[in-house]
């Protein structure tokens, strides 16, 4: 709707400044047609007339001296004055016996004009050397002080008397004048608020779209709490009804197999649950964070996840203050990189995590020596629902990077890859800085994140 309402603004302001600016064009033609006008025909009746003694020159730039029947006339001249109207002046004292009528001027001026005034009221006025009203022209046209005024033209420096041109130029005139512009302008702006409110509708059914999924994905995961606490319950009903079944090791193993994989089931819905409520939030929650400290902790997490099924190697290259703005949405999507980088490797998983600061961005990169992505399958690695390539034995949904390229939008930044088929991945995130440098930060009266390191290099084979 805003933006409905701003092309209408835009095609309303700009129809608004083309006819003020045919308005003063068309003034200047008039005033400029007028003294066009009266120029002409006194130069011509005054070369016609010998009855009458007639002289002038100018004795320096500042002075004229007119002879007419042997009286002499002195005058200062306005060195700005355009010659032209100057020379015009000097032809209408020439001229006193046979001085141009309104009548002839309007004749002359709208035969010169022709379709520019065509419609369109024009009114002249002669007034004496005081401004007193000496005759208009039409005479039953009175309403000229509500019109525009032209301008004045000076009838001689004797008699001291000018004639003034008004015009009305109305929406009406310039509709007639200009009429297939502006339909065609009309048109155009139709076409630009249908195209807009085309898109408007695509992008709501898109966003409607994406909340029924979001909605239905939440719905789901939360559906998912009752039939696991219905297998725990069964589990424990089981063991309490025939302990005698769980006395041996084996049996012991698989019920605390069993009850630490239903725990760590409910901890994984309610991470995604507390992921996809904060990816839905409009803002993000900002908070003081430990980076250093929070990636060692997930280094820790899947060095003790993947025991005795894969060796992981990381390495750390962290630049940066060891508080910083961002949040946990954020660590999410670190976790998530670094998952795809264990899970992607052969059996050794050698991981390359740098943290540093590029200008006023912060770059975090995860980089590993596993199989990597064919370049065809890359421009599609961030739609959701879709796997690239043949990686049918490694779990999953497709759902992992566009969860990561959603968060890094939230915070501002950008995701980019790089990987080669068969040598291995790696995934830049540059998201501006949102800390402080050397400083502490407080809350609450607490000085928190305080003694932090910034400059140096923090390397660590973890």
């Amino acid at each position: 709707m805003v933006m409905i309402i701003l092309v209408i603004i835009s095609c309303g302001y700009v129809m608004h400044e083309w006819f003020v600016g045919e308005k003063y064009n068309l003034k200047d033609k008039l005033l400029q047609q007028m003294t066009l006008s009266v120029g002409v025909w006194n130069k011509s009746e005054s070369m016609n007339s010998a009855k009458r003694k007639k002289s002038y020159f100018f004795p320096d730039e500042y002075g004229l001296d007119m002879y007419v029947d042997g009286k002499k006339y002195s005058f200062k001249i306005d060195p700005t004055e355009d010659l032209f109207r100057v020379y015009t002046s000097i032809d209408c004292d020439m001229n006193l016996e046979n001085s141009m009528t309104l009548a002839c001027l309007d004749s002359l001026v709208k035969s010169r004009l022709g379709k520019d005034v065509w419609n369109m009221p024009v009114v002249f006025r002669r007034v004496d050397s005081l401004g007193n009203l000496i005759e208009t022209y039409p005479l039953e046209n009175k309403t000229y002080m509500d019109m525009d005024e032209a301008g004045y033209v000076r009838l001689g420096y004797i008699g001291g008397e000018k004639i003034g041109l008004f015009f009305d130029y109305s929406w009406k005139v310039f509709y007639k004048k200009f009429w297939g512009r502006v339909w065609g302008g009309g048109i155009v702006g139709a076409i630009i608020i249908g195209l807009i409110i085309f898109f408007m509708r695509l992008i709501q059914k898109y966003r409607r779209g994406k909340e029924l999924q979001e909605n239905a994905f939440r719905q789901r995961i939360h559906d998912l709490k009752n039939p696991v606490a219905a297998v725990e319950s069964t589990l424990y009903n089981v063991y309490m009804k025939n302990p005698e079944a769980f006395k041996s090791r084996d049996g012991r193993d698989c019920y605390k197999e069993c009850e630490e994989m239903l725990g760590e089931l409910k901890l994984d819905m309610a991470s995604v649950l507390g992921m996809a409520a904060m990816l839905h939030a409009r803002r993000v929650a900002w908070k003081e964070i430990r980076l250093q400290e929070e990636v060692r902790k997930l280094i820790a997490e899947f060095k003790l996840a993947y025991q005795g099924r894969k060796e992981v190697n990381v390495s750390l290259d962290y630049r940066l203050t060891e508080c910083l703005m961002l949040s946990d949405l954020f660590l999410f999507a670190l976790r998530n990189l670094i998952d795809n980088a264990v899970k992607y490797s052969g059996d050794v998983a050698n991981i390359t995590i740098a943290c540093y600061e590029e200008g006023k961005k912060i770059v975090i990169s995860v980089e590993d020596q596993g199989r990597g992505i064919d370049k065809k399958d890359l421009p599609y690695i961030y739609e959701e629902f879709r796997r690239v390539g043949k990686e049918k034995e490694v779990k999953g949904y497709g759902l992992g990077l566009a969860f990561v390229k959603k968060v890094v939008r939230k915070h501002g930044g950008k995701i980019t890859e790089k990987s080669e088929l068969g040598v291995g991945s790696k995934f830049i995130i540059k998201i501006h800085y949102h800390g402080k440098k050397d400083k502490a930060f407080v809350r609450g009266g607490q000085q928190v994140c305080s003694g932090e390191l910034y400059g140096d290099a923090v390397r660590s084979g973890v």
